[in-house]
């Protein structure tokens, strides 16, 4: 929250350099691993003393060990039963009870048990936990985290010296890691049977997926879980063949990411939600311009601290905190100043919350939540502050920059004089950088790579529930 981090351009430079020197094949594979140990290499140390970390590694390990052995012994029922031909990479998360709207749409219209799922996760008891209501459910990075150690060990690296400069020993075993993690993908992916493959663009293991993948000829479909931008290094490790992305915007963008040629087709298909029901949203005939402020990780409180103190001042201004879930240890370390500077929303969806409470203006710094409101004609209002990986969707003109609590008082003062509180047509016009969803493009991609779709859904035509 208060890091001392190098800004995300520093570590962007020091991580082209870095990869510059090495002609490891593999270590591309770990690009996003690399560039965030890049960025945290001057942040205060947080190490805790050995015997802590011995325990918590070792509490961890039989954590891996568990996922490991149930996925073992789920391949092997699937190789059986010969059902490993379709692959759904995505990511073992619930958000405030509900599973990610992006995977819950593919997990819907894939034909039930047609789809054999690999999971990427964090918490690996919560994981174990799961395992009860999951059938035939893989973890592959568990069986790569069980194979660590030993693998490591086996290299000598525990003992060998290691080479001058702490970032230098960092990639080497980074490279080393992504070597491992290749092997027992591409291993899994054959021992299956796998044909086609579907992924969530999480950057920290597409590129592996992606890379295994293309080396037994299975082709691949991504799509997008978030915005991205240039620091998103793990997407250009290994490309899509085809990329289901939100908007034109976010095409050009991944490829100017790939030198302005992206290697496999980009498809327009549209924000993917399992919930497409957007409320209608209205104004209210009053003088009060209602406001909602966005909750998120990586801004500097100090730099942000003006612009609250100076909303608290308008009057005629009612402003919502939309807080992020997080867990309630988190959130303690967050001031009081910031977390009570204004009554909290309490609407699970954003868009609900939009429409419930008549938002007339979304502030921000980098959600991809100011997209979605600029979507529905919500003024996205975005702080400038020393965070400089959102500075994109304000230099690409897909929000409202705000330089100054001064030029904030003056954009929400301009909003409130405008007819329906809607941008004034002095301001430029925003480039939308999401778009609604257009299912059936999803769909019909999924069907030309071979994924075998619910029949039932097709029928009824209901390609997605209200929220």
């Amino acid at each position: 929250m208060f890091s001392t981090e190098p800004s995300y351009a520093e570590s962007f430079k020091r991580f082209k350099k870095l990869m510059a020197s090495s002609g490891d094949p593999f270590a591309p594979l770990r690009a996003h691993q690399i560039f965030g140990c890049i960025r945290q290499s001057q942040a205060p140390s947080t190490k805790s003393s050995p015997l802590n970390w011995i325990v918590r590694s070792a509490y961890q390990y039989v954590a891996h060990l568990i996922l490991a052995v149930w996925t073992l012994g789920c391949a092997v029922l699937i190789r059986a039963r010969a059902c490993g031909a379709s692959g759904h990479f995505c990511v073992d998360l619930m958000i405030q009870g509900r599973l990610d709207h992006r995977s819950a749409f593919f997990r819907r219209v894939l034909r039930p048990g047609s789809v054999v799922e690999l999971y990427h996760y964090g918490d690996a008891w919560a994981s174990v936990r799961s395992l009860r209501s999951k059938s035939m459910a893989l973890y592959p990075e568990a069986l790569v985290r069980v194979l660590w150690p030993f693998w490591f060990g086996a290299t000598g690296s525990w003992w060998r010296k290691k080479p001058e400069g702490e970032l230098v020993a960092m990639l080497q075993q980074q490279a080393l890691y992504g070597k491992v993690y290749f092997l027992v993908i591409r291993a899994l992916l054959s021992f299956l049977g796998m044909r086609r493959l579907l992924l969530l663009d999480d950057p920290r293991n597409v590129g592996v997926y992606c890379h295994a993948a293309r080396a037994l000829g299975i082709p691949t479909t991504g799509y997008m879980h978030g915005k991205f931008n240039v620091y998103h290094v793990g997407l250009v490790a290994s490309p899509f063949d085809v990329y289901l992305v939100w908007s034109p915007y976010f095409g050009a963008k991944i490829a100017s990411m790939w030198g302005e040629r992206y290697p496999g087709k980009v498809v327009v298909c549209g924000l993917i939600r399992d919930a497409l029901f957007i409320p209608a949203r209205e104004a209210l005939p009053d003088n009060v311009l209602r406001v909602l402020w966005l909750d998120e990780d990586g801004v500097p409180l100090s730099e942000i601290r003006p612009y609250i103190e100076k909303l608290k001042g308008m009057s005629h201004v009612k402003v919502l905190f939309r807080p992020k879930p997080r867990a309630a240890a988190a959130h303690a370390s967050f001031p009081d100043w910031y977390l009570s500077a204004f009554p909290h929303d309490g609407q699970v969806s954003f868009l609900q919350s939009l429409a419930h409470h008549h938002v007339d203006a979304v502030i921000g710094c980098h959600s991809t939540a100011l997209l979605e409101a600029a979507m529905l004609g919500v003024a996205p209002v975005a702080v400038i502050t020393s965070f400089d990986y959102a500075r994109d969707l304000g230099e690409d003109g897909v929000v409202f920059p705000c330089g100054s609590p001064e030029q904030m008082f003056a954009q929400l003062e301009a909003l409130a004089a405008s007819p329906s509180h809607s941008p004034p047509s002095d301001w430029p016009t925003l480039k939308l950088a999401i778009e609604p969803f257009q299912p059936r493009v999803a769909q019909q991609e999924l069907s030309d790579q071979g994924f075998v779709l619910d029949a039932a859904v097709l029928h009824t035509g209901h390609t997605a529930c209200q929220s």
